[in-house]
């Protein structure tokens, strides 16, 4: 011990004067300190060991320890050494023994860290950075009055916890920020976050802060550390640069970087996602004209109502930007995954940007009159390049253009074709309601010797260029749009007057007829009551009037369906439930609704011959159907096998091609004689 602790003994020199010592002892350690050796200190005095320095700090504390005659713990600096000791001083008489400890690096590493944190204060108030140490476990915070001042307080407030942080946040960024916050608590790692706060003058500003947790030896997190700054100027000084970067300075609208960088975005999604998105490419028609006669300053005036026009027909997720001159691109988004639907979907929203930019301008005292021609591209089905893109709405924007103008053309002729098409049969499909050009056909229903039961009614349209068009060529159109209504509706009336012919003919009287509903047919309020109208017009019984409906209507609002046709079921009317097995249906539903009779899709009988599984499939449906009390009637019997078969299996009641195809009034009532 004596070997590694600085010691030595100094006693009072002999002539009494107590500010004079003579070392009496030293140890190995001391002397290696001060760099001499034994025979060169032993019996000299201080004045002779140390150095003026080292003497006028070390001596007075000496002088003091023996005048007061008390041991004394204290830290003391040896300036020619560089040298910093711990020493415990004891008086003893005439004499004293001292043992020291070099703290050197200890103090150096001490004062390094202070002058670090003093510098870092300094860095902090310099860069206009707020600081503060959170303690997790007693939630007090300490903080620089930088922290506070960035908070909107000219003075510190008396205390900081978690939660008057988050007073402090705005309403709309506190969850994210406690979030993130919560995060890194668990993780331990860091975090970075970004949000805005109401000072008490109610301003907003924004702050960023960087934070870290500290944790204990056991891993606890126990104290979050940090820095934070005002960046509300930089936020303000990036939402313009931003601006300046990609907006239209003129329109306001992207520019074609962000436009394209959009079409990109949403060319990447299209892998993701089974939508499909449409590009319109809008040219102004005739534009340089305009800047010709008129100047660039009547032209701009043009261009920057064509942007707001452009931006109210748009949905939210769809964008406009300005590709340069009198061009606009518009990106459409979150169209439907059935590609002729989402085609008929572009025309609707290309129509009303033509119909819109087709309207007059008030240019400075003018009333100017524009059209645009614009091209129209669908992508999704294919992986396509930005380039690829553009060039096919500009294609097709030139073929609108080549078309006359005032047009919009699609790039994808086919496509193009299909649309007109379909926009050609719905103002057909009106014209042929007006008209009373549809008729009904009857597809006999047969019982097991093949007597005629009744009949399902569908309907056909006599188009006047087309000659009989089916409705599985028109009712998917129809059912696009409100006109399924007024088709079903005339339906519905048709049948009910058929049947009160057929209840004035007593080999007639007892024939039942189908008639099929469609989902938004039957889900309308008023459709009760439209069916109560027709049965009280005709005078007919409601015992023989079916109403069919796919196991598909019955996913959503079961209630209000129960009600509806409970109250139809009151009056006799009976219910079947068309396509069966191929949808929604569940025991539980069908025991709640006042189904009558359960129709056996089609698809179920077109293999029953061959296919063990159909074979199953049916024989369950009949069982299933005779333990809830209701009728079968399979649908699609094409062969005499199959009829056969399906007698085998208990069904009792048939409709199909074996029997007879669907056919006008004439032909039917002739079969059944």
């Amino acid at each position: 011990m004596f070997d590694e602790v600085h010691y030595w003994q100094l006693v009072r020199d002999d002539n009494g004067n107590i500010k004079t010592w003579r070392l009496r002892a030293i140890n190995p350690a001391a002397q290696k300190s001060w760099g001499m050796t034994l025979e060169e200190v032993i019996g000299k005095t201080t004045e002779e060991i140390f150095s003026p320095n080292s003497r006028d700090l070390f001596m007075p504390i000496v002088n003091k320890i023996f005048s007061e005659g008390v041991p004394h713990t204290w830290e003391t600096y040896f300036p020619d050494k560089d040298q910093y000791l711990k020493m415990t001083s004891v008086p003893l008489g005439d004499h004293f023994i001292s043992t020291g400890v070099d703290i050197t690096d200890l103090v150096k590493a001490r004062k390094e860290a202070e002058e670090k944190e003093e510098s870092l204060k300094f860095v902090l108030d310099v860069s206009e950075l707020g600081y503060w140490d959170h303690d997790i476990q007693t939630n007090q915070t300490s903080r620089s009055l930088k922290h506070d001042q960035q908070f909107g307080y000219a003075e510190m407030l008396p205390e900081w916890h978690h939660e008057t942080l988050l007073n402090h946040i705005v309403k709309e960024d506190r969850e994210r920020v406690d979030r993130v916050y919560k995060k890194s608590v668990l993780s331990g790692g860091d975090y970075d976050v970004e949000f805005r706060c109401k000072w008490p003058d109610k301003k907003i500003h924004w702050l960023w802060c960087k934070g870290r947790f500290i944790t204990n030896a056991k891993g606890d997190v126990i104290r979050s550390v940090g820095i934070q700054a005002d960046i509300t100027a930089k936020k303000y000084a990036g939402a313009k640069i931003e601006k300046l970067a990609f907006y239209d300075p003129l329109t306001k609208l992207p520019n074609r970087r962000l436009i394209t960088e959009r079409l990109k975005h949403a060319l990447t999604n299209r892998k993701r996602s089974r939508d499909y998105g449409a590009l319109l490419f809008v040219d102004l028609d005739h534009f340089k004209d305009l800047n010709d006669s008129l100047g660039h300053s009547i032209g701009d005036l043009l261009l920057q109502q064509v942007a707001d026009r452009l931006r109210n027909c748009l949905r939210g997720v769809d964008s406009v930007g300005r590709l340069g001159g009198d061009e606009f691109l518009v990106l459409i988004d979150d169209l439907s995954q059935e590609k002729v639907t989402a085609a008929s979907q572009v025309q609707v929203i290309a129509n009303k940007v033509l119909s819109a930019l087709n309207q007059a301008y008030q240019l400075d005292g003018y009333e100017y009159h524009n059209t645009p021609s614009i091209g129209v591209t669908l992508f999704g089905e294919h992986a396509l390049k930005l380039d690829e893109l553009l060039k096919q709405a500009d294609i097709a924007m030139y073929k609108a253009k080549e078309s006359g103008r005032n047009t919009v053309c699609f790039f994808d002729y086919k496509m193009q074709e299909e649309v007109y098409y379909r926009t050609k049969m719905d103002y057909d499909l009106r014209t042929a309601i007006q008209r009373n050009q549809f008729q009904l056909y009857y597809q006999v229903q047969v019982d097991d010797k093949g007597s005629p039961l009744g009949a399902e009614a569908l309907i056909r349209w006599l188009h006047p260029s087309r000659d009989l068009v089916s409705p599985g060529d028109f009712i998917p159109i129809a059912e696009e749009s409100d006109l399924i209504l007024s088709i079903g509706l005339w339906v519905l009336d048709a049948a009910c007057a058929q049947l009160k012919r057929w209840e004035k003919n007593p080999l007639k009287s007892a024939l039942t007829l189908s008639v099929n509903i469609s989902a938004k047919q039957f889900h309308q309020p008023h459709f009760v009551e439209q069916v109560l109208t027709a049965i009280k017009r005709h005078n007919i019984n409601p015992n023989r009037l079916r109403l069919e409906l796919t196991e598909s209507m019955l996913v959503k609002d079961i209630d209000s369906i129960i009600a509806s046709m409970t109250k139809l079921a009151s009056i006799g009317i009976r219910f079947e439930l068309d396509d069966f097995g191929t949808g929604y249906s569940s025991l539980q539903l069908l025991k709640k609704l006042p189904i009558d009779r359960l129709k056996i899709d089609q698809s179920f009988v077109r293999d029953i011959v061959h296919d063990s599984s159909d074979q199953a499939i049916v024989r369950t449906v009949i069982a299933m159907a005779e333990s809830l009390g209701l009728g079968v009637i399979a649908e699609g019997v094409e062969t005499k096998e199959q009829w056969l078969r399906l007698q085998k299996k208990g069904c009792k009641r048939y409709q199909g091609y074996l029997f007879s195809k669907p056919i006008p009034i004439e032909e039917f009532e002739d079969l059944i004689s």
